[in-house]
């Protein structure tokens, strides 16, 4: 890490391991230029892969004057495991954190994925261990879902959630799911100065994207699935439709973009041979990719699928479906069916069924012809309230009031 001699302070940003996927927020904090001009900044990561060392080196030459990073050997069995080796590398990264706060005039640490840090500092004690970020901490948590669903386990992460929190670590905390920030709020003591809100998912970074009615396939409806496609994805179950409704779905088109995973290969080529594809109506694009070209695949489709399979986080492929203003099929379980259904951006289906995706797609293609418009506005609403101009600034508030007012 390269020394750091300007004036401003020091905003240390933290990932205990860095993720492809995280490379989205680090960009967006990056991309705000109030947020250069009040802080230089640190990019603390765990070891990860090659290509996510590559990501830091670019984002470094592009922003050399305030951004700086730190990559730390964790070393072998930390990068995947059990609990014990993520509270190992969780522990490793924020020393290395809390040093460089100990040196420099560290204004705020942002903890940009909390879950293994708060396992970690709810072992009794275990904060105090890092007094020069004690107190100064922004954390972004993804796995509120522990506050809604019931289980032990899940049970036992909101009790240590609010051990964190009760303890002062935190300055400030932002959870990822909608609708969890009063019941978090409502199991804190009123002694508690944490400051509980919502965090932006600012997968709406990029080109400017307005609904253009793209040119699409005129003699079909075509239906989007983007991503990784795993097992996780629910892929499978949208060729199974194909497979067996070929009647009921011979006015679509199913267009699969993003690379197909080792664990579904063998039974997504056994289902392909199943399907009569002679007219064209099942299109894969088996590859990466990149942010600035996934928005072409959405400007050609009427209706995004997400039938994720016991999946309970955030999406980018929901927001970047709302940001052209086409509406979405999901499962009504979790984050997922949440916004969908309070936002009215689409439809949901309990179970994971190819007639139950059938039967919301049927209900999908009615509300357009009812009220399309409508569904558009909802979907603008949505994908509005996370716009990537937000995130920095949900992030920096309200513990940079002082420094943003004499910007």
């Amino acid at each position: 890490m390269k020394s750091l001699s300007s004036p401003k302070p020091v905003w240390v940003v933290v990932e205990p391991f860095f993720y492809i996927h995280s490379v989205g927020y680090l960009k967006t904090i990056l991309q705000d230029e109030r947020t250069r001009k009040i802080f230089d900044i640190v990019f603390i990561y765990g070891e990860a892969a090659p290509e996510c060392d590559d990501l830091v080196n670019e984002l470094h030459e592009a922003y050399d004057d305030s951004f700086s990073y730190e990559k730390v050997e964790l070393g072998q069995g930390y990068a995947v495991g059990s609990i014990r080796s993520a509270l190992a590398r969780s522990w490793k990264v924020m020393r290395v954190a809390n040093g460089i706060a100990a040196k420099q005039d560290v204004e705020v640490v942002s903890l940009l994925r909390v879950d293994d840090f708060i396992r970690l500092l709810a072992i009794p004690g275990m904060s105090n261990f890092f007094p020069n970020i004690r107190g100064r901490v922004t954390g972004v948590f993804f796995n509120s879902r522990c506050f809604r669903e019931k289980s032990i386990a899940l049970d036992l992460l909101a009790g240590a959630v609010s051990r964190v929190l009760q303890s002062a670590f935190f300055t400030k905390v932002l959870f990822l799911d909608h609708g969890v920030c009063g019941t978090v709020r409502a199991g804190l003591s009123d002694s508690v100065k944490n400051t509980v809100g919502e965090a932006i998912d600012p997968w709406t970074s990029g080109p400017e994207i307005e609904y253009q009615g793209q040119t699409k396939d005129e003699c079909r409806t075509t239906l989007l699935t983007f991503g990784a496609h795993s097992g996780r994805k629910g892929t499978l179950y949208l060729l199974r439709m194909f497979r067996d409704y070929p009647e009921e779905l011979s006015d679509y088109k199913l267009l699969i973009a993003g690379p197909i995973r080792d664990d579904i290969k063998e039974e997504f080529e056994v289902l392909m041979t199943e399907i009569d594809n002679s007219a064209g109506k099942i299109e894969c694009v088996d590859k990466y990719i990149a942010d600035s070209d996934s928005w072409c695949y959405f400007l050609r489709s009427q209706i995004v699928l997400c039938p994720y399979v016991n999946f309970h986080g955030s999406s980018n492929t929901i927001i970047r479906a709302a940001a052209v203003g086409i509406p979405v099929v999901a499962p009504s379980f979790g984050f997922l069916g949440e916004v969908v259904e309070q936002n009215k951006i689409g439809v949901t289906y309990k179970t994971q069924e190819p007639a139950a995706i059938l039967e919301a797609l049927f209900e999908v293609e009615m509300l357009l012809a009812e009220n399309a418009p409508k569904i558009r506005r909802n979907c603008e609403k949505y994908a509005q309230r996370h716009r990537s101009s937000l995130y920095a600034e949900s992030l920096l508030l309200p513990v940079t009031d002082r420094l943003i007012g004499d910007i």
